[in-house]
């Protein structure tokens, strides 16, 4: 039988405490799994890591890898591209390097790059974070994976 006294009702407020507490401790803990995955952040506007993606437009593809890392308020980022074509590279392999800055979801970048065949050169381009698929599209729609 139940005491109705004094006692019995702080043992019972004890077992709420003592639930809600283990709800919290599951609470944290769930929070913590989806606040990093592989030991990173993440974010729906992360934009650091590596991503690789294939530009199909050329027999066999050309595979490419970008790296992305924060500097303060910029990011630094590496491009390598394993088949550059057009009318810089003619099919070089090359790297390029840049700075870049985020607004919302979209990271605009200045890249300059040694072509083996030309002079350096420079160019702009924008990747846009999708946080519902966490790929990056780039202003040629071009989507990369994180890897």
């Amino acid at each position: 039988m139940e005491s109705s006294g004094p006692a019995g009702r702080s043992n019972k407020w004890q077992a709420i405490a003592a639930v809600l507490a283990a709800l919290a401790a599951v609470a944290t803990a769930t929070v913590g799994v989806f606040a990093y995955v592989d030991g990173r952040p993440s974010s729906p506007t992360s934009f650091e890591g590596t991503w690789r993606a294939t530009e199909n437009d050329r027999p066999g593809g050309s595979s490419l890898a970008l790296t992305i890392s924060k500097d303060g308020d910029s990011y630094d980022i590496t491009l390598d591209d394993d088949f550059a074509g057009g009318e810089w590279c003619h099919g070089q392999k090359v790297r390029l390097s840049g700075h870049g800055r985020k607004s919302g979801d979209m990271l605009a970048v200045a890249y300059t790059f040694p072509c083996p065949t030309e002079s350096t050169r420079s160019v702009e381009a924008s990747y846009r974070h999708r946080s519902d698929s966490d790929t990056l599209v780039d202003n040629d729609n071009l989507v990369w994976e994180r890897d």
